[in-house]
């Protein structure tokens, strides 16, 4: 819980912003649907759509799978330091880009909680953004935005990490907050009375309003009947009302200690330089009490363990099957990490055959890791009972084939490739680095990262067949299932007993109350940063129309392609709605030359990374491999682009995948909210107002031929951009390009939409949505949005900053979560498209706050209109935007989407070079104007989906 840059709904707002900015999250998770600044993308692969929420909330009890499903980065060059008061420092230069990433760990987590406080670590991680004497409650976040940083927090089962990212000679002010936050947290009763609820929505919006979130919770409780493990790391609600401040301080002063937490460093510094800093902010906070790292004994009990649960808002057949393995102190552990690789996590592994028979809708399997030793488990999803217990007598089938039978060369081979692969993609930038090393010197010990990569090349077959033998043992089995519950029955939902103080908190939020502190202070005057990023870019235009842009960065041994064609839903024709997201469905099932079965094989020996969206406009297909695969990876992506077959078979288990998706989808929320806004604001004729998957009257008629049609008029060179970036040169980088698309004739068709003007909001367009059985409602309101190349796009971007896309510091964020605890997540975004976008705030809130929520927007919104801004407001946004160009280009995934965008959109190949200078030209008059002009108080879309 609290993996915000992982799994919190403020990533729709963090992708569009950081597409245009450059700024990357980290991404090693494909299960959620990205936005990006000028058109919609979302996964379209079959595990994707199928499991992208399901396991949002998985992610949220399991989020260690982030250091178990790779092989953790590098590990050379640390160095280790430790403090007279207990603090240990980690560091290691990187001088790939001028930012520095910071975390600190401690040693604490839900596994220290006993009795009837669940969740108090949890709420202390919350109350630590509260400020101190030193600094208010939204300082924190107000400096790290003004010097263009990013800043969050999680706790897990075994720690609790603050992290920073920031441009590296800003890092004082990183150093000092969480020197302060350490030694001087506040922990006021009048703030923890309105967190409180803020949690309790975070708890509705993961477990309570999820069938998967209720179920990951209950399941927990049967893996481990007695150890803390079995706890949600959110708390249960009851002890959530039930805690007192004075035991959230009581845990704060015990656990929240230099003695227990290291702070890591990884970036553009000079060793001795920083570690003079870290002893200066953090060398006089007094030691705190000793805290050792104790392991709880843990009963294996024999005999299978089931829990079968249904739930009327979900339409899947989910079944999931554990079984007990040891951490990182066995031997045994990394071999145990190959088996997901075998039976799951490759486009050729075993239950992949279930996906491609039709049984099953997805699969997935993981070992996991941690303090104490934690499960193995094997994921998969059915469209019916029946074919679930077919998949799970095919599962246990390949269990003991495991154990009988040696694996085969290319599966090992597979295995082994992918561990590889997985070390160089994981140390691409410093955040993901310093997550590591610090995880590992926090959970066991540093020193197995520098022996893993030769443990994982040293793995036999018969290591595998012997871990399989001796921990995949079915009577020691812990399954779990979660069913449709077609009674109509509805869960319960949790109330609460505690009232909000609105006396301390219910007043409306007053802007010109600043900071504690001056911000102007802290901000180095050599932060003016320019990328000159024209100077680097290669651009070619073939005979044929594709466009090719190359980039060289010899810093990284990966390269990254993103492609685009002009190909997508928006080109559906009337009846056919859906097509075009159906065809790329289907697009990597078979080529003129290969089948299915090559192509997965080809795709897990380069171990290819990506996969192909659809947008409303576009196709786009992203993918990165290991340098030395460039070649061959760009053949067998050009071949399912360019010479797709396909095959029936395939085409109708894609379709009856996706027709399986539309009852879910009309189930969920999120979707639910999407479709009626847009055709709210887009009108029911627009491309706009169009679900990508269409309706499902129209997909139910699609056939084959449908798709094949579609690919042959819609998909040519003509209008294809393709953008690489990575360490060869940039003759070779465009000559390989070039080899495989130089070839493909034109289509002949332009690919134009013609977009009706949408009608002017004259009135208020309202919708409730009922969606029995969930304890919160989601909310959208929004109005029409403006191009990117619109006059008034920075001024309306700052704005939008202000508004809501700041965060906690934003006007939205401190008047309906800091002040009233009305959500654990509010936003506002800028949608610009290709056509005229949407500006929109969303967020979740308990069930009947709609109406005081909508009051509290249109105040601030109102208040914006008539006084403006204020200076510090002004100041921070502008800040942040000049100041995030330091880490807008720091992977070669960050480089090739800011390229592809800007050819895209026709921005110009200068376009980030004079962002800068842009933004410094926008005035507080400019915002308050383009409040008045795009902001309508009394004409709006609010779309509410709940009970």
């Amino acid at each position: 819980n609290g993996f915000d840059n992982l799994i919190n709904r403020n990533e729709e707002y963090d992708n569009i912003y950081n597409n245009h900015f450059g700024v990357s999250n980290i991404n090693s998770f494909n299960f959620r649907q990205r936005v990006s600044a000028g058109r919609d993308t979302g996964h379209i692969l079959k595990k994707e759509v199928i499991m992208r929420r399901a396991l949002i909330s998985f992610l949220s009890i399991a989020v260690i799978l982030l250091f178990s499903l790779s092989t953790f980065g590098m590990v050379e060059d640390v160095q280790v330091n430790t403090l007279s008061n207990g603090l240990t420092i980690l560091t290691k230069e990187i001088h790939n880009a001028p930012v520095i990433s910071m975390y600190v760990f401690y040693g604490v987590g839900s596994i220290n909680e006993y009795g009837r406080i669940t969740g108090i670590a949890h709420i202390v991680e919350h109350m630590m953004f509260k400020g101190s004497n030193n600094y208010g409650p939204n300082d924190i976040d107000k400096l790290i935005k003004s010097v263009g940083g990013s800043h969050n927090a999680y706790t897990t089962f075994d720690y609790t990490t603050y992290y920073i990212n920031l441009p590296s000679n800003a890092i004082e002010i990183g150093l000092m907050i969480e020197a302060d936050r350490m030694g001087n947290s506040k922990m006021a009763a009048e703030d923890f009375a309105t967190e409180r609820f803020v949690i309790m929505e975070e708890r509705r919006m993961r477990t309570d309003n999820s069938p998967y979130g209720t179920f990951w919770e209950r399941y927990g409780q049967i893996i481990f009947p007695r150890h803390p493990y079995r706890n949600p790391i959110i708390g249960y609600m009851p002890d959530i009302e039930r805690i007192t401040i004075d035991e959230v301080k009581e845990f704060y002063k015990k656990y929240y200690q230099p003695n227990n937490a290291t702070v890591v460093l990884v970036g553009d510094f000079e060793t001795k330089d920083i570690l003079t800093k870290v002893k200066k902010y953090f060398g006089k906070i007094p030691k705190g009490p000793k805290i050792p790292k104790t392991h709880i004994p843990q009963e294996q009990l024999k005999g299978e363990r089931i829990i079968k649960l249904k739930d009327v808002r979900n339409k899947y057949y989910l079944g999931y099957y554990s079984f007990r393995i040891p951490t990182y102190d066995s031997d045994d552990f990394p071999i145990l990490q190959t088996i997901p690789l075998i039976m799951a996590r490759s486009h050729t592994a075993r239950l992949e055959k279930l996906v491609n028979d039709g049984l099953a809708l997805a699969t997935s399997s993981n070992a996991m890791g941690g303090r104490d030793p934690r499960t193995i488990m094997f994921l998969m999803y059915g469209k019916s009972e029946e074919d679930l217990m077919k998949c799970e007598e095919f599962l246990f089938q390949e269990i003991e084939r495991l154990k009988n039978e040696p694996v085969s060369d290319i599966e090992l081979e597979i295995a082994k490739n992918t561990l590889e692969a997985d070390y160089a993609f994981s140390v691409q930038d410093a955040s993901s680095i310093a997550e590591q090393i610090g995880y590992f010197h926090t959970i066991y010990e540093l020193d197995y990262l520098k022996t893993i990569r030769d443990k994982y090349k040293n793995i036999t077959k018969a290591d595998i067949q012997r871990v399989a033998q001796k921990y995949l043992d079915k009577d020691y089995v812990i399954k779990g299932y979660l069913f449709p519950d077609t009674s109509g029955k509805l869960p319960s939902t949790q109330g609460s007993s505690v009232a909000l103080d609105e006396n301390s908190h219910g007043k409306f939020y007053d802007p010109n109350i600043g900071s504690k502190i001056d911000l102007r202070k802290y901000i180095p005057k050599e932060l003016d940063y320019k990328i000159k990023l024209k100077d680097k870019i290669v651009r070619k235009e073939l005979p044929n129309g594709a466009v090719i842009l190359a980039m060289q960065n010899t810093n990284f041994d990966i390269v990254s392609i993103k492609g685009t064609l002009h190909s997508g839903p928006g080109f559906d024709v009337p009846g056919k709605t859906g097509l075009a997201t159906l065809t790329v469905a289907c697009l990597e099932y078979g080529t003129t030359s290969l089948n299915k079965e090559q192509i997965d094989l080809k795709k897990d020996l380069i171990s290819l990374r990506g996969e192909i969206d659809t947008g409303m406009e576009t196709v786009t297909f992203n993918y990165s491999m290991i340098s030395s695969k460039y070649d061959e990876a760009m053949g067998l992506i050009s071949d399912f682009i360019i010479n797709p077959s396909f095959p029936e078979n395939y085409f109708e288990q894609e379709k009856s995948n996706i027709l399986m998706y539309h009852m879910q989808m009309a189930q969920d929320p999120e979707d639910v909210m999407e479709k009626t806004f847009n055709q709210l604001l887009y009108g029911a004729g627009h491309p706009y107002s169009r679900m990508k998957y269409g309706t499902i009257e129209d997909f139910q008629k699609l056939t084959v031929n449908d798709v094949k049609e579609f690919h042959k008029k819609n998909y040519g060179p003509e209008h294809l951009i393709i953008a690489v970036v990575g360490p060869q040169s940039l003759d070779e980088l465009i000559s390989v390009a070039e080899k495989y698309f130089a070839k493909w004739p034109k289509s002949g068709n332009l690919n134009e939409i013609n977009f009706g003007d949408i009608e002017p909001l004259t009135a208020p367009r309202e919708e409730h949505v009922s969606l029995p059985g969930r304890s919160q409602t989601y909310i959208r309101m929004g109005w029409p949005g403006i191009k990117i190349k619109d006059e008034d796009y920075y001024p309306l971007f700052m704005l939008n900053f202000i508004l809501g896309g700041g965060s906690l510091s934003s006007r939205l964020g401190t008047e309906i979560r800091v002040k009233s605890g009305m959500a654990y997540s509010v936003y506002s975004y800028m949608h610009p498209r290709t056509f005229k976008g949407s500006l929109n705030v969303v967020l979740n809130t308990k069930a009947g706050n709609e109406e005081q929520v909508k009051a509290k927007i249109l105040a601030v919104i109102k208040d914006v209109i008539e006084k403006g801004v204020t200076d510090e407001e002004f100041f921070v946004a502008q800040q942040f935007m000049i100041n995030s160009q330091p880490r807008s280009l720091e992977t070669n995934g960050d480089m090739v989407s800011s390229i592809e965008y800007m050819e895209y959109m026709n921005l110009g190949l200068d376009y980030y070079d004079t962002t800068i200078d842009r933004i410094k030209k926008v005035t507080k008059e400019d915002l308050q104007r383009v409040a008045k002009k795009y902001y309508d108080i009394n004409n709006y879309v609010w779309v509410t989906v709940g009970p």
